[in-house]
């Protein structure tokens, strides 16, 4: 009896960012036809909410575009085994799912095997991610999205989803007032209000159809009257700013030595200032109400100026102040993050300025010539928990 060979091939992912460097590399063993994986490069999606997450799904669609045809493939990623199966619809390691999860979920085992090879932790993973679908687990961490118009205006609302099954879920519609959903509706409901997919019994749903398909009755006029403030209370907009504040606020809190609000004069805020271990920096808010760039950053230098006495002077002075330089191009990894998560990702990587220096090439360019720790704000900014944008000049 012949027994088949063994294939392994390691996939290299690249770090999301302009040093092509190594985020991590993890195997794919197999047995049989050595030609099965044929590919060992993966391109970073940059501007996806997760790149790495996002750039695998795309590389295991494309490794696997001929599973209905194959029928079955059995392989490990790391040390767990894993079994795909087609038959009118798509089975992995015996359960049923979507070619979409299916996805996910080798992505997820993918990302894991990174950093462990330890079979019990990739199969734990293995099943979690099999039972609880992406969208699912967005809800869960970030709310539903809905929308609903009203007086021909898009309301779009998040609403509070609680698991309370292995696989049912508590929707809360109104005050008080919770429907339930299986796991297939929120993915179908996902499918239209989160993606954008005019597909499924849940498009274009309206507020009283919401009501009936989760309480399971028609709710009374008196409800209905109640449910739409109720939902507007709970606005996109208004959440993703409250949660924005807070993580602001927290980590200033977390680095109060270190970080300093500064407010315009009408109290809104205007960004921050962070002392790294090498330059001190402003994070600003340069008004770009989405995209990769809502904040500027910029890092404080010294400059040289020659001042005259008069036209008549052929020789001036030379005057030495400090100034910010910039603003610095960085890109936010993912497309579209609130202001507050960029502005915090962004203090995040200046409080650790000499590694981010190496890692974000346009930096250098700003602070030739300035050694680190010699140009630096008055020590009485960072004993202040805010600061008015009008007074910061004063102490650089």
């Amino acid at each position: 009896m012949n027994e088949e060979k063994e294939y392994r091939i390691e996939i290299i992912i690249p770090t999301p960012d302009d040093q092509q460097g190594t985020y991590g590399r993890f195997t794919i063993t197999w047995e049989g036809r050595p030609y099965v994986w044929n590919s060992t490069s993966l391109n970073i999606r940059n501007g996806a909410k997760d790149p790495i997450f996002e750039s695998l799904r795309r590389y295991f669609k494309t490794q696997l575009a001929n599973l209905k045809y194959k029928k079955e493939m059995y392989f490990s990623i790391g040390s767990v085994p894993i079994l795909l199966e087609y038959s009118s619809r798509y089975y992995m390691n015996g359960k049923a799912v979507s070619f979409n999860h299916m996805l996910s979920v080798l992505s997820r085992v993918a990302i894991k095997s990174v950093w462990t090879d330890d079979k019990l932790q990739l199969q734990r993973t293995l099943l979690k991610t099999l039972n609880v679908s992406e969208d699912i687990r967005y809800v869960l961490e970030n709310r539903m999205p809905y929308n609903f118009y009203k007086d021909f205006d898009k309301v779009e609302v998040r609403l509070n989803v609680q698991q309370i099954g292995f696989d049912e879920y508590a929707v809360e519609v109104s005050d008080g007032i919770w429907g339930t959903m299986k796991g297939k509706d929120i993915n179908s409901f996902c499918s239209f209000f989160l993606h954008g997919k005019k597909t499924g019994k849940w498009k274009f749903c309206s507020p009283n159809r919401l009501f009936v398909e989760t309480v399971g009755r028609k709710p009374t006029p008196s409800e209905i009257e109640l449910m739409i403030p109720f939902l507007e209370q709970n606005r996109t907009a208004d959440l993703i700013e409250k949660r924005a504040q807070e993580l602001v606020q927290d980590m200033v809190k977390q680095f109060s030595n270190r970080i300093t609000l500064i407010y315009k004069e009408s109290g809104k805020l205007d960004g921050m200032v962070v002392r790294g271990k090498g330059y001190d920096w402003f994070i600003r808010d340069n008004g770009s109400r989405s995209g990769t760039q809502r904040v500027s950053t910029y890092v404080l230098c010294s400059k040289t100026e020659v001042q005259y006495h008069s036209d008549d002077d052929d020789v001036g002075v030379e005057i030495e102040s400090n100034d910010w330089r910039g603003p610095i191009c960085i890109d936010n990894m993912s497309n579209n993050a609130p202001l507050g998560d960029q502005m915090c990702a962004r203090a995040f990587a200046a409080l650790n300025d000499i590694m981010m220096i190496k890692r974000v090439s346009t930096i250098r360019g700003y602070i030739n010539n300035v050694e680190p720790d010699t140009v630096r704000l008055d020590d009485f900014v960072f004993e202040q928990e805010r600061l008015d944008d009008k007074k910061l000049h004063l102490y650089l």
